[in-house]
């Protein structure tokens, strides 16, 4: 038998699949982000007074006053992990490496800046696979990375802190949600905002975000026919409401109808965690392989 103590005294030493490496280093390419806030462009001509009032107009509302500048903040219920500190203009820190993730501050509008040394940023939908990926080490295996979770339908917080993460830092930013129409709805709100907010879209919608996961074909591939659920007549609904958002008739917005549509026809759905016969599958095999294929939803 082997000596008691020999364990604690060996080192174990992970290496990540070089293809994993490179699919990371491919997300992490710093594009130039189109400036938000660019001038008014003139038209090289006379302009009539109603010409004139709707410039006016869109100049107004791109400059309302945000709720959280005016010191109305909704309580926070959002995490974020990962090797990335928080400074905020008052002289305080926040590291948020630390176990169990770190409850996202309510005063987001306070930080003054982000130091992070993370390549991505991987948004999750559910808490309850936030901490196991937490607990399975996948800020190392599949890191460097910033994993944020909204606890389901996200919060002003959350969603405003990955607006400011994604255009400080110019990460690409993930979503891993459950395959599903509110999955599919939490994916949208954080990619395109809530339609009660919408007034509110450029401060809190992450236009960037891309899917990751779940998607309906995954669930048709990869989720054994007893971890598929059929779809309620709630479901239906939600699904047939999702794609007459007006988004949905672009390019990217087509995709994702597809998906909807192909959820619809089949009429079943599935959660992220029925992807892997377990939790760590889903950090060694399911996240890596999708992150090497790099086919994104968005």
């Amino acid at each position: 038998m082997l000596a008691r103590d020999l364990a604690s005294k060996s080192v174990s030493v992970f290496k990540q699949d070089p293809n994993l490496v490179a699919a990371i280093d491919k997300l992490y390419g710093r594009n130039e982000l189109d400036d938000l806030h660019s001038e008014v462009l003139l038209p090289d001509r006379r302009m009539d007074f109603l010409e004139v009032q709707q410039i006016l107009n869109k100049s107004l509302l791109e400059k309302e006053t945000p709720p959280w500048s005016l010191g109305i903040v909704a309580t926070a219920k959002g995490l974020i992990a990962g090797p990335i500190k928080l400074h905020f203009k008052d002289g305080t820190c926040i590291d948020c490496f630390g176990s169990g993730g770190t409850l996202i501050p309510q005063d987001v509008d306070g930080i003054k800046e982000f130091k992070t040394t993370a390549k991505y940023i991987l948004v999750v939908e559910k808490d309850a696979v936030f901490q196991k990926l937490l607990d399975e080490g996948a800020l190392v295996r599949l890191g460097p990375l910033i994993i944020l979770t909204g606890k389901g339908y996200p919060d002003v917080c959350t969603r405003q802190l990955l607006c400011r993460l994604v255009a400080e830092l110019r990460l690409r930013a993930l979503a891993l949600v459950d395959a599903d129409p509110h999955g599919y709805e939490i994916f949208l709100t954080y990619k395109y905002g809530s339609l009660a907010q919408s007034h509110l879209s450029q401060s809190l919608a992450c236009s960037s975000l891309q899917l990751l996961g779940a998607r309906h074909n995954d669930v048709m591939t990869l989720a054994p026919k007893e971890a598929r659920l059929p779809l309620t007549t709630l479901d239906k609904g939600k699904i047939n409401s999702l794609v007459k958002r007006p988004y949905l008739n672009t390019t990217a917005g087509s995709a994702i109808r597809k998906d909807l549509q192909d959820m619809l026809r089949s009429g079943v759905k599935a959660e992220i965690e029925a992807m892997c016969p377990n939790v760590s599958a889903l950090c060694d095999t399911y996240l890596p392989s999708k992150i090497i294929q790099g086919v994104y939803l968005g």
